[in-house]
Protein backbone atom coordinates (compact mmCIF):
# COMPACT_ATOMS: atom_id res chain seq x y z
CA UNK A 1 0.00 0.00 0.00
CA UNK A 2 2.80 2.41 0.97
CA UNK A 3 4.64 1.76 -2.29
CA UNK A 4 1.54 2.43 -4.39
CA UNK A 5 0.79 5.75 -2.67
CA UNK A 6 4.41 6.89 -2.62
CA UNK A 7 5.08 5.90 -6.24
CA UNK A 8 1.99 7.76 -7.46
CA UNK A 9 2.74 10.85 -5.37
CA UNK A 10 6.32 10.97 -6.67
CA UNK A 11 5.11 10.51 -10.26
CA UNK A 12 2.55 13.27 -9.81
CA UNK A 13 5.15 15.65 -8.39
CA UNK A 14 7.80 14.90 -11.04
CA UNK A 15 5.44 15.30 -13.95
CA UNK A 16 5.13 19.07 -13.48
CA UNK A 17 8.48 20.47 -12.30
CA UNK A 18 7.32 24.09 -12.66
CA UNK A 19 5.02 23.73 -9.65
CA UNK A 20 7.68 22.01 -7.56
CA UNK A 21 9.25 18.58 -7.72
CA UNK A 22 11.05 17.85 -4.48
CA UNK A 23 10.40 15.66 -1.44
CA UNK A 24 8.65 18.66 0.11
CA UNK A 25 6.04 18.58 -2.65
CA UNK A 26 5.51 14.86 -2.13
CA UNK A 27 4.45 15.62 1.42
CA UNK A 28 2.31 18.49 0.17
CA UNK A 29 0.47 16.24 -2.31
CA UNK A 30 -0.80 14.28 0.68
CA UNK A 31 -1.47 17.11 3.09
CA UNK A 32 -2.91 19.81 0.79
CA UNK A 33 -5.94 18.82 -1.32
CA UNK A 34 -5.89 22.06 -3.35
CA UNK A 35 -2.25 21.47 -4.28
CA UNK A 36 -2.95 17.81 -5.10
CA UNK A 37 -5.88 18.83 -7.32
CA UNK A 38 -3.67 21.40 -9.06
CA UNK A 39 -0.96 18.80 -9.73
CA UNK A 40 -3.60 16.35 -10.99
CA UNK A 41 -4.94 19.01 -13.38
CA UNK A 42 -1.43 19.41 -14.81
CA UNK A 43 -0.84 15.66 -15.18
CA UNK A 44 -0.92 13.92 -18.56
CA UNK A 45 -0.36 10.48 -17.07
CA UNK A 46 -3.73 8.73 -17.08
CA UNK A 47 -2.56 6.01 -14.69
CA UNK A 48 -1.47 8.56 -12.07
CA UNK A 49 -4.60 10.66 -12.60
CA UNK A 50 -6.81 7.61 -12.23
CA UNK A 51 -5.02 6.55 -9.06
CA UNK A 52 -5.62 9.91 -7.38
CA UNK A 53 -9.17 10.50 -8.59
CA UNK A 54 -10.59 6.98 -8.58
CA UNK A 55 -8.57 5.01 -6.05
CA UNK A 56 -6.90 7.20 -3.41
CA UNK A 57 -9.67 9.73 -2.91
CA UNK A 58 -12.40 7.05 -2.85
CA UNK A 59 -10.59 4.42 -0.76
CA UNK A 60 -11.95 3.54 2.63
CA UNK A 61 -10.64 1.83 5.74
CA UNK A 62 -6.88 1.50 6.22
CA UNK A 63 -6.28 2.40 2.57
CA UNK A 64 -8.11 5.71 2.86
CA UNK A 65 -6.15 8.83 2.02
CA UNK A 66 -6.73 10.30 5.47
CA UNK A 67 -5.23 7.18 7.06
CA UNK A 68 -2.30 6.98 4.62
CA UNK A 69 -1.22 10.65 4.93
CA UNK A 70 0.34 10.48 8.42
CA UNK A 71 1.96 7.12 7.67
CA UNK A 72 3.62 8.26 4.43
CA UNK A 73 4.59 11.76 5.54
CA UNK A 74 6.21 10.26 8.65
CA UNK A 75 8.58 8.39 6.32
CA UNK A 76 9.83 11.63 4.73
CA UNK A 77 9.93 13.68 7.94
CA UNK A 78 13.49 12.47 8.67
CA UNK A 79 14.64 14.22 5.52
CA UNK A 80 12.51 17.36 5.65
CA UNK A 81 12.87 18.25 9.33
CA UNK A 82 16.64 17.77 9.59
CA UNK A 83 18.48 21.10 9.16
CA UNK A 84 21.25 19.52 7.09
CA UNK A 85 19.00 17.36 4.91
CA UNK A 86 16.20 19.83 4.18
CA UNK A 87 18.28 22.05 1.84
CA UNK A 88 19.45 18.92 0.01
CA UNK A 89 16.03 17.34 -0.55
CA UNK A 90 14.30 20.69 -1.12
CA UNK A 91 16.46 21.79 -4.04
CA UNK A 92 15.06 21.16 -7.48
CA UNK A 93 18.44 21.03 -9.21
CA UNK A 94 21.60 19.37 -8.01
CA UNK A 95 24.30 21.64 -6.64
CA UNK A 96 26.91 19.77 -8.66
CA UNK A 97 27.07 17.99 -11.97
CA UNK A 98 28.66 14.56 -11.54
CA UNK A 99 29.26 14.29 -15.29
CA UNK A 100 31.23 17.56 -15.23
CA UNK A 101 33.21 16.30 -12.24
CA UNK A 102 34.12 13.15 -14.18
CA UNK A 103 34.81 14.81 -17.54
CA UNK A 104 37.02 17.55 -16.13
CA UNK A 105 38.86 15.40 -13.59
CA UNK A 106 37.65 17.42 -10.60
CA UNK A 107 37.71 16.16 -7.06
CA UNK A 108 34.46 15.74 -5.18
CA UNK A 109 34.52 15.01 -1.46
CA UNK A 110 31.31 13.89 0.21
CA UNK A 111 31.32 13.60 3.99
CA UNK A 112 28.63 11.15 5.04
CA UNK A 113 29.46 11.14 8.73
CA UNK A 114 26.79 9.22 10.62
CA UNK A 115 27.55 11.28 13.70
CA UNK A 116 26.53 14.44 11.90
CA UNK A 117 23.80 13.16 9.56
CA UNK A 118 22.49 10.06 11.32
CA UNK A 119 22.37 6.54 9.89
CA UNK A 120 19.32 6.98 7.69
CA UNK A 121 20.37 10.31 6.19
CA UNK A 122 23.93 9.12 5.60
CA UNK A 123 22.63 6.04 3.78
CA UNK A 124 20.16 8.09 1.74
CA UNK A 125 22.77 10.57 0.50
CA UNK A 126 25.25 7.75 -0.12
CA UNK A 127 22.76 5.97 -2.36
CA UNK A 128 22.06 9.20 -4.25
CA UNK A 129 25.76 9.94 -4.79
CA UNK A 130 26.52 6.42 -6.01
CA UNK A 131 23.47 6.52 -8.29
CA UNK A 132 24.54 9.87 -9.74
CA UNK A 133 28.05 8.52 -10.26
CA UNK A 134 26.73 5.50 -12.15
CA UNK A 135 24.35 7.60 -14.26
CA UNK A 136 27.15 10.04 -15.13
CA UNK A 137 29.41 7.15 -16.07
CA UNK A 138 26.77 5.61 -18.31
CA UNK A 139 26.01 8.96 -19.94
CA UNK A 140 29.60 9.23 -21.13
CA UNK A 141 28.84 6.92 -24.06
CA UNK A 142 28.01 10.07 -26.05
CA UNK A 143 31.72 10.97 -25.96
CA UNK A 144 34.34 9.17 -28.01
CA UNK A 145 36.31 6.83 -25.78
CA UNK A 146 39.63 8.46 -26.66
CA UNK A 147 38.26 11.87 -25.56
CA UNK A 148 37.08 10.66 -22.16
CA UNK A 149 39.29 11.56 -19.24
CA UNK A 150 40.43 8.29 -17.80
CA UNK A 151 40.21 7.60 -14.12
CA UNK A 152 43.87 6.69 -14.05
CA UNK A 153 45.85 6.03 -10.88
CA UNK A 154 45.61 9.06 -8.67
CA UNK A 155 42.01 9.68 -9.67
CA UNK A 156 40.03 7.30 -7.51
CA UNK A 157 36.56 6.93 -6.22
CA UNK A 158 37.34 6.11 -2.62
CA UNK A 159 34.39 4.50 -0.96
CA UNK A 160 34.94 4.23 2.77
CA UNK A 161 32.16 2.66 4.82
CA UNK A 162 30.24 1.69 1.69
CA UNK A 163 28.66 -1.22 3.56
CA UNK A 164 26.57 1.41 5.32
CA UNK A 165 24.57 2.23 2.23
CA UNK A 166 25.34 -0.33 -0.48
CA UNK A 167 24.70 -3.99 -0.73
CA UNK A 168 27.71 -5.97 -1.86
CA UNK A 169 25.96 -6.80 -5.11
CA UNK A 170 25.26 -3.11 -5.85
CA UNK A 171 28.87 -2.09 -5.19
CA UNK A 172 30.26 -4.94 -7.29
CA UNK A 173 27.77 -4.06 -10.03
CA UNK A 174 29.15 -0.53 -10.13
CA UNK A 175 32.58 -1.90 -10.99
CA UNK A 176 31.49 -3.49 -14.25
CA UNK A 177 30.84 -0.19 -16.02
CA UNK A 178 33.76 0.64 -18.31
CA UNK A 179 34.31 4.14 -16.96
CA UNK A 180 34.57 2.84 -13.44
CA UNK A 181 36.61 -0.29 -14.06
CA UNK A 182 39.88 -0.01 -12.23
CA UNK A 183 39.07 3.30 -10.60
CA UNK A 184 37.22 2.24 -7.51
CA UNK A 185 39.18 1.38 -4.44
CA UNK A 186 37.50 0.21 -1.30
CA UNK A 187 39.25 1.26 1.90
CA UNK A 188 39.43 -1.65 4.29
CA UNK A 189 40.04 -1.22 8.02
Amino acid sequence: MFEQYFRNSAALVMEDPESGNTVLEIQRVFADKAFRDYKISRSNNIVVKRFWTEIAEKAGGEASLKDMVPYITSKTDNFTTNEIMRPIVAQEKSAFNMREVMDSGKILLVNLSKGRLGDLNSSFIGLIVVGKLLMASLSRTDMAEEKRKDFSPGRFVVNDEDMSFLSGQMFLGSLVFPDLRGCCRRDEP
